[in-house]
């Protein structure tokens, strides 16, 4: 049979007789196709769109910071309001609000919301699509939960044993790094890591020190005379008496940014422990974090007659040695970046 001719009894012209089951199929295809074309197909229906693989191809991330009601990522702003905690991940920004709801946003894109019930800013890997954050159980505890941000799915939930307003009390962060399926965090003095699918944390607190930071398999600790004691995978350093008071690794884990307890910033050597010669910023810092692996992000405090509200200059500070140019002025405050 040509295709000009028409079934036998079929008297109707060609433009109608693609109707009932075989138009259903074709349209069913069509939609199956498109899918495939945007992205995969979530269970709720909906298309997880996937964006480039890299996020630092689209967006400026040299500068970015936040004072609660906007995001800068380089000359961009993304009006954000109640943003309590940033973090980047391969292919997306990643936020959490004062009220605990978490959003994945990808360059040129909108806000997705991929979490609820947080009791701190959510973590990601910026060399992959994990993220983790701590999760309010509704019974005095809270959950560590582990999710692939370009698909939403949950990849690992484990309930922690702990009393979840004495640790909030501590008032500082406490997951520390997210690398693949590898979370360190910490509760008050004691330190843990969770690999998503184990049956519970491992505890790795040493005695007489503190974690500050990791990444990866890297540690850094505070011991009780204010040292700096780096843990690699094969390797120890020190950083001998030094009174400091935080510190953050870089993006890829190379470099180590030390604050001072009198506003100075330097950088340190994680391998060795060797200091850089000259401090990055000599006084008034308060508080940093890493933008990306070459640009450091720094509030200086500018406070003058209310020194009970934080106002500080930000800056955003080239590495290893400078300089430092100032992005915003005046600011009620500066949130860190937690890249990891």
């Amino acid at each position: 049979m040509g295709t000009s001719q028409r079934a036998a009894g079929d008297s109707r012209p060609p433009g109608e007789r693609l109707r009932g089951p075989t138009l259903l199929l074709v349209l069913a295809l069509m939609v199956v196709a498109l899918a495939l074309v945007v992205g995969t197909v979530t269970r709720d229906g909906a298309a997880a769109i996937r964006p480039p693989a890299d996020a630092a191809d689209a967006w400026d991330l040299s500068t970015i910071w936040t004072d609660g009601a906007e995001i800068h990522l380089g000359a961009e702003t993304l009006l954000t309001p109640g943003v309590q905690g940033l973090s980047m991940t391969r292919s997306y920004l990643v936020y959490t609000r004062i009220d605990g709801v978490a959003f994945r946003q990808a360059p040129g894109g909108t806000p997705e919301e991929i979490g609820d019930h947080l009791v701190e800013g959510a973590v990601g890997d910026p060399n992959g699509d994990t993220v983790a954050w701590l999760e309010d159980d509704g019974h005095g505890g809270a959950d560590l939960v582990m999710v692939d941000v370009a698909t939403r799915d949950q990849v690992s939930r484990v309930s922690l044993d702990i009393d979840l307003d004495e640790a909030l009390s501590w008032r500082d962060p406490m997951l520390r790094s997210v690398d693949a399926d590898l979370v360190t965090y910490r509760i008050g003095t004691r330190s843990f890591t969770y690999r998503g699918g184990d049956p519970e944390p491992t505890e790795i607190t040493r005695d007489g020190e503190v974690l500050v930071d990791a990444h990866a398999t890297q540690q850094a600790a505070r011991t009780n005379e204010g040292d700096v004691v780096f843990y690699g995978s094969s390797s120890v350093s020190r950083v001998d008496a030094r009174e400091w008071h935080t510190g953050q690794f870089s993006p890829d884990g190379s470099s180590f940014a030390l604050l001072g307890y009198d506003g100075e910033v330097v950088l340190a050597d994680p391998a060795s422990g060797r200091l850089a010669a000259t401090p990055i910023v000599s006084g008034g810092a308060v508080d940093l974090g890493w933008a990306d692996e070459d640009h450091l992000m720094v509030l200086v405090d500018t406070r003058s007659d209310s020194p009970a509200l934080l106002r500080g200059d930000v800056l955003s500070c080239a590495v290893p040695s400078g300089p430092c140019r100032t992005v915003a002025t005046d600011q009620p405050g500066f949130l860190s970046v937690p890249l990891s």
